[in-house]
């Protein structure tokens, strides 16, 4: 039996892009505002940095009298203007709960409706 290639190649092509990643880009600072807000924040210090793996900024905050307690605030509305990645930043806005899990212990995460966002001097 004969395979007919002009059929088979559109067919490989139609059920790769079906198993495709999805492009996070496109949703990366999207949060759920429908979720009642936990907290907010008035000029905390933490360190700004960028997750690669899915393309959001947050600010990692360590917990006063803990040895590895840290809380990362993912950003769900991000300035035009960034501060370098690693620096120093005082934040402020409305925290929610995240559905990201960490795989880490002494990490948790939490979404963040940024007011104000500013680099600081150390």
């Amino acid at each position: 039996m004969k395979l007919n290639t002009a059929l088979i190649y559109p067919t490989l092509l139609l059920i790769m892009s079906g198993c495709a990643p999805s492009n996070q880009s496109e949703t990366s600072n999207q949060c759920d505002f429908s979720k009642p807000i936990l907290d907010s924040l008035k000029n905390e210090s933490g360190t700004f940095g960028l997750d690669e793996s899915d393309g959001r900024y947050f600010v990692s905050i360590h917990t006063e009298g803990t040895i590895d307690e840290v809380s990362s605030y993912i950003i769900c509305n991000p300035p035009g203007s960034l501060p370098e990645l690693q620096k120093n930043v005082m934040i402020s806005g409305n925290v929610r709960n995240s559905s990201r899990i960490s795989n880490l212990a002494g990490l948790t995460y939490f979404e963040l409706e940024l007011t104000d966002l500013e680099e600081v001097a150390k």
